[in-house]
């Protein structure tokens, strides 16, 4: 079955010839999307035994909701959630309540493990 979308000349009378070719480019490469999601919802909706309907509903659905992109977690974050409990780790260790200066380097990094904690907190 082939499906023809008719444009009015008076919407594109100021477009170019290779302007109007992209323009159908465009709108095929659209329209195989929403046929894409459209066959995804049917699939989820459908029960086992049932054979395969496209309902106008689906097609609408599928034109109006795109699909929700995957929040793919940064690599930063990532590196900031291993480094957090090695810099607590080395805190801990390096502690000595004799010597004032493994003490101070113990507060700082102990310090700087609550900024990423906090960072990594708000920014989500």
């Amino acid at each position: 079955m082939k499906i023809e979308i008719d444009i009015s000349d008076e919407s594109v009378c100021n477009f170019s010839p290779k302007a109007k070719e992209e323009l159908n480019s465009q709108s095929k490469k659209a329209i195989e999307k929403i046929i894409d999601e459209t066959l995804r919802y049917e699939e989820g909706r459908r029960t086992d035994n049932a054979s395969p309907e496209i309902t106008q509903a689906d097609v609408k659905l599928a034109a109006t909701y795109p699909k929700q992109p995957i929040h793919k977690r940064r690599t930063f974050n990532r590196f900031l959630n291993g480094i957090c409990p090695t810099l607590a780790t080395i805190a801990g260790i390096i502690f000595d309540k004799n010597d004032s200066t493994f003490i101070m380097w113990a507060a700082g990094i102990l310090l700087i493990v609550v900024f990423i904690t906090a960072y990594l907190i708000f920014e989500e």
